[in-house]
């Protein structure tokens, strides 16, 4: 059971690590940091302070489920994260 709790962490943590890539990236838009970004913008090339909001308030995922029972996933880890990369690679 130790074992079971370990892995879901451990893929709780890699999506966190995921997710931080592009958050970290749209905060840094929000604050005006982002000096290339800023170049972007204003060329209409890149994202903007709304499309920065945007993608910050997608609530994050960090609930471990306790159910007894395991979920039969049809996807791998390596799966998963890579279509989060995907989805969120403008950001990147």
């Amino acid at each position: 059971n130790t074992l079971g709790a370990e892995a879901k962490q451990f893929a709780l943590l890699c999506e966190h690590n995921i997710e931080a890539l592009w958050r970290r990236r749209a905060w840094a838009i929000v604050q005006g940091r982002a000096g290339a970004d800023a170049a972007a913008v204003a060329s209409g090339t890149g994202l903007g302070v709304a499309a920065a909001l945007a993608g910050l308030r997608v609530p994050r995922e960090d609930v471990i489920p306790n159910d007894p029972e395991p979920v039969n996933q049809e996807r791998t880890l390596a799966q998963s994260l890579t279509e989060r990369m995907q989805a969120h690679s403008h950001w990147l």
